[in-house]
């Protein structure tokens, strides 16, 4: 199996530091050639939906005080179907809520769960998880 680099990354975060720090470990690893962060889970949608980004991976934070992570993958659902067919979201957390973990692994929109900080390691594996090539 080999894992290929991926178009386009993004991170939804209303944390700047966080959105930071995730885009230089992503950078860093050479498995994206576009990181692309939003602070505002709405601007997003926004992109998404006008094909504005075409992400293959989306890192979505739950806890957002504009939008929960929760309520975008509901609002996510609303939009077409083929342009969402293609993308992986991962929902990256500090939540310690076993809760929030088991929800993001029985929504179907979701495909995982992650917690903070985004290592190199961890990207890693969701890529070779949901991106790799046979």
């Amino acid at each position: 199996m080999t894992t290929k680099q991926l178009r386009c990354i993004v991170l939804i975060d209303d944390d700047e530091g966080d959105n930071f720090f995730h885009e230089r470990a992503i950078n860093r690893s050479g498995l994206a050639a576009q990181v692309i962060s939003y602070l505002d889970p709405e601007d997003a949608l926004d992109a998404l939906a006008t094909a504005q980004v075409a992400p293959e991976l989306i890192f979505l934070d739950i806890n957002m005080p504009q939008m929960t992570g929760w309520q975008f993958l509901e609002a996510y659902e609303a939009l077409d179907a083929e342009r969402r067919q293609s993308i992986v979201i991962v929902m990256l957390s500090t939540s310690p809520d076993p809760a929030d973990q088991r929800r993001a692994q029985e929504n179907p929109v979701a495909s995982g769960f992650l917690s903070k900080p985004l290592t190199p390691e961890g990207l890693a594996a969701i890529i070779e998880k949901y991106m790799t090539n046979p």
